[in-house]
C-alpha cells in the first residue's frame, strides 16, 4: 500500500483532484491499494471544495481507502478516536485486527464524534481562520529574520522552512544538531527536516497560541543572529 497526507503533515501543501486522480490511477493499474491520510481536510486556507478521494477515480474505488481523526479538526486529541472509509472487505479485515488491539472507542468518544461531524461546524471556520492569520504571521517574521526559505503552507498547522544557511554559519552538523541546540538554549521545539526525509529543514507548529508563537519567533530571530 501506498499513504499519500494531504493537506501535507510537515509542509501544508495539497494535492489538487487531478494531481491526486493521477496518483489514484497509476497505483490502481498496479494494483496496489492507495491510502489517503486526510486528517487535515478541513484546515486550508485555499479556495475551492478539498476533492473527495473516492470518487475521482471510479473504477478504482475498491483499490482506496481514507483514515482521518477528529484530532486537527475539531480539537479531540484526547479523545483518541478517528474513522475510515473504505471497501467492505478492507473494513473488514481492518476491524478484526483493531478489535483484538485495541479494543474499540468508548461509548463517550464515539458521541461526541457524532455530534462534532453532524453539529454546527462554524467553530472549524473561526480555528482555520485564526489559524491563517497566524501562518501570515510566522511568514512576515521568518521573512523579516531573512535566509529561511519556505513554501507558504496551504493547509494544516506546520511550517517547514530550510534553515541550510544557518546550519552553515553556525557549523552545525545538520538540522538535527541545529534543533537540540535550539531547544536546549531556547526551549523552543522544532523538529527535525531529516525525520521527514528533507534534511536541513525545520518543522514548526503554529497550533498554540499568538503570545507563544511571537515568544518563540523573537528568541529564535535572536538566536539565529547572533553567533554560536
Amino acid at each position: 500500500a501506498v499513504i499519500v497526507n494531504s493537506p501535507s503533515n510537515p509542509t501544508g501543501k495539497i494535492m489538487d483532484s487531478e494531481e491526486l486522480g493521477k496518483l489514484i490511477d497509476y497505483f490502481y493499474k498496479k494494483n496496489i491499494l492507495i491510502i489517503i491520510d486526510d486528517c487535515y481536510r478541513k484546515i486550508i486556507y485555499t479556495s475551492g471544495e478539498y476533492p473527495s478521494p473516492m470518487n475521482l477515480v471510479p473504477a478504482a474505488s475498491e483499490h482506496v481507502a481514507v483514515i482521518s481523526s477528529l484530532s486537527k479538526t475539531y480539537a479531540m486529541t484526547g479523545w483518541r478516536i478517528g474513522y475510515t472509509i473504505a471497501p467492505e472487505k478492507l473494513a473488514a479485515a481492518m476491524t478484526k485486527i483493531q478489535e483484538h488491539s485495541t479494543s474499540n472507542p468508548c461509548s463517550i468518544s464515539q458521541k461526541a464524534a457524532v455530534e462534532a461531524l453532524s453539529g454546527d461546524q462554524s467553530a472549524v471556520q473561526a480555528m482555520v481562520e485564526e489559524y491563517r492569520r497566524r501562518r501570515d504571521y510566522f511568514a512576515r517574521r521568518v521573512d523579516e529574520i531573512g535566509h529561511i526559505t519556505y513554501a507558504l503552507p496551504d493547509g494544516a498547522f506546520y511550517f517547514f522552512a530550510d534553515f541550510s544557511h544557518y546550519i552553515h554559519i553556525k557549523k552545525f552538523r545538520d538540522d538535527n544538531q541545529l534543533a537540540m541546540d535550539i531547544l536546549e538554549k531556547l526551549n523552543v521545539i522544532l523538529v527535525p527536516g531529516s525525520a521527514f526525509g528533507a534534511p536541513n529543514h525545520l518543522r514548526i507548529s503554529y497550533a498554540t497560541s499568538m503570545e507563544d508563537i511571537q515568544e518563540g519567533l523573537r528568541r529564535l530571530e535572536e538566536y539565529l543572529r547572533n553567533g554560536r
